[in-house]
């Protein structure tokens, strides 16, 4: 199984860096902190009835949630999500440092309404403060997905709720 999964990362990488897409330095296939993050289903049920199912990664660890998609290639978080779990309703901010792509985030409250989505932007200048992205209210989840991923949906915040299988 790990000689499968190595095998498609190395593949991966040398199809991004023959086509001049990443360099190595720039961004990886996958982190420690990505590799620890548990897969799990989840569905956005939206108030007109209509359900988005995802697969996910669950950063539901300090480590996991400080990481992030921190160092991972755009071509993979593209094809992507995180949730983000808290033990309780929390306030804390997000950034995009080290991040290759756009991302969108959703945060959720303890009974996994949504209450507000986010655009988050690559950090492009390094010498400047980086901003930092919150939601206004406390929220026990946060899902991060590529940018556009709300909309293409039909996503709205106040109009859906997250369903963890």
């Amino acid at each position: 199984m790990q000689l499968r999964k190595t095998k498609l990362q190395f593949s991966i990488l040398l199809v991004l860096l023959i086509s001049g897409m990443a360099e190595a330095s720039d961004c990886q296939l996958s982190t420690s902190q990505w590799d620890r993050m548990h897969h799990a289903s989840i569905s956005l049920v939206q108030d007109t009835g209509e359900v988005t199912g995802l697969r996910v990664r669950v950063a539901d660890e300090p480590i996991e949630r400080s990481a992030g998609y921190q160092h991972i290639c755009p071509e993979i978080i593209e094809l992507s999500a995180i949730l983000f779990v808290y033990d309780r309703p929390i306030h804390v901010s997000f950034h995009m440092n080290n991040v290759h792509a756009a991302l969108d985030i959703g945060f959720f409250d303890e009974n996994g309404r949504l209450i507000e989505i986010i655009r988050m932007e690559p950090r492009t200048d390094e010498t400047a403060s980086p901003p930092y992205y919150s939601s206004e209210r406390d929220f026990q989840y946060a899902l991060e997905t590529p940018a556009g991923f709300y909309g293409d949906h039909g996503i709205t915040s106040g109009m859906a709720t997250l369903k963890l299988h």
